[in-house]
């Protein structure tokens, strides 16, 4: 007779060794010796948000054209060798606008619900699934993923994720909100950065002045006219850079360009003609990367950049005219003469559009299954087959 023997018993237990991932849809077989499997249900990413656009397109003032004309006249009654003068004087303004903000970034995709259930099964039973698709844009929802009568809308979405205990794999995480977009330059200052991406060049303060003149000789007098044009700017802004989104880029703000002066002198008239610096644009955000996992979301998109501000300007021209009588006219004479401005449109830059949104990535299906074991009770062996005794002597019994 053995003191503390114990006769075996057999236990059936489930060892869940076998691990399987199922996508897109169709049906899955129980295997033999099945009975219980875990079922961890991963819904469809949501799809990250779009990235604003950034503002600009300012008014700064319409272009313009238009003329100051006088008139010097001849009477019969003067005489050969008289001076007459006069002056024609017109100005042309433009006005600083506020420079372009630039848009917010898109939220964050959100991340595919996760349901985990162990359901009791039979060997050779067919379960149909559905894996929900990712959200595809703007932040549209993902689509619920279901196996047999089990579905992901029962369960939860966390940003941390669901981590596979087999794979190691995070999946149904949160994608990245989209950074924002960099504000457009005020008049003469560059646009802001985002990231490694450098706003536009800003254009400094400008002036400048051009003189010419002309004349004839006719009947009764000969002309001059001197021309005077004379222009001063405070320059444009550069565009702000595109915000970026994740590892991606946006694009450069666009650099302010060179204004454009001209005096044109042909009697009788003198025209100045001012093109201002046009303000650089913002840049585009970023296009938010789509998931690269089951279930997680897709990356927001970045902010466009705001648009550079433009400047304000002041363009005028004077005409200096002068009249030399040769003879007394048999009647009147009315000579005209002008000065002439023409401008162009002054507006700030316009702002960046906003990157779009990624999609969110397919939901899945993880399995966890094993088929039964016996496990016998008894004394404790070791590789060799000898039992395993304590320091008194005695057998470990399980």
């Amino acid at each position: 007779m053995l003191v503390g023997f114990v006769p075996p018993k057999f236990e059936q237990v489930v060892t869940y060794d076998e691990h399987e991932v199922l996508t897109g849809s169709g049906t899955w077989t129980v295997p033999e010796g099945v009975t219980q499997v875990v079922v961890v249900l991963i819904g469809g990413g949501g799809a990250g948000g779009n990235g604003n656009d950034g503002t600009g397109d300012f008014y700064g003032g319409f272009g313009t054209d238009k003329y100051d004309t006088q008139t010097i006249s001849i009477y019969t009654s003067d005489s050969a060798g008289q001076t007459k003068t006069g002056n024609a004087s017109i100005t042309a303004t433009g006005s600083t606008t506020e420079a372009g903000t630039g848009g917010t970034g898109g939220s964050a995709g959100s991340p595919g619900k996760v349901y985990q259930k162990t359901i009791e099964v039979s060997a050779g039973e067919t379960i149909s699934y559905i894996c929900g698709s990712g959200g595809q844009s703007n932040g549209s929802s993902g689509e619920d993923t279901v196996f047999g009568e089990e579905s992901s809308a029962s369960g939860s979405a966390e940003s941390a994720g669901y981590t596979d205990i087999v794979t190691g794999i995070t999946y149904a995480k949160s994608g990245l909100p989209g950074s924002d977009g960099a504000d457009g330059g005020t008049a003469g200052n560059n646009g802001g950065d985002a990231g490694e991406i450098a706003g536009g060049t800003g254009r400094p303060s400008y002036s400048n002045q051009k003189n010419g003149s002309d004349g004839g000789s006719y009947a009764n007098y000969t002309s001059t006219y001197s021309v005077n044009a004379s222009v001063s700017s405070s320059g444009s802004g550069g565009g702000g850079a595109g915000g970026p989104s994740g590892a991606n880029n946006g694009t450069a703000g666009s650099s302010s360009t060179a204004p454009s002066f001209n005096l044109s002198v042909r009697e009788p008239s003198g025209t100045g003609t001012f093109i201002p610096s046009k303000a650089g644009s913002g840049g585009k955000g970023a296009d938010g990367a789509s998931a690269a996992l089951y279930g997680c979301g897709g990356d927001g998109g970045g902010g466009g950049g705001g648009g550079g501000a433009a400047g304000n300007y002041n363009l005028t021209v004077r005409n200096n005219a002068s009249i030399k009588i040769t003879s007394a006219p048999s009647s009147t004479r009315k000579i005209n003469f002008s000065a002439h401005v023409k401008t162009y449109d002054n507006y700030s830059g316009s702002g960046g559009a906003g990157g779009a949104g990624g999609a969110g990535g397919d939901g899945c299906i993880i399995l966890y299954y094993g088929a039964q074991k016996k496990i016998e009770s008894g004394p404790v062996m070791d590789r060799t087959g000898r039992f395993i005794l304590d320091k008194l002597g005695r057998r470990f019994v399980v």
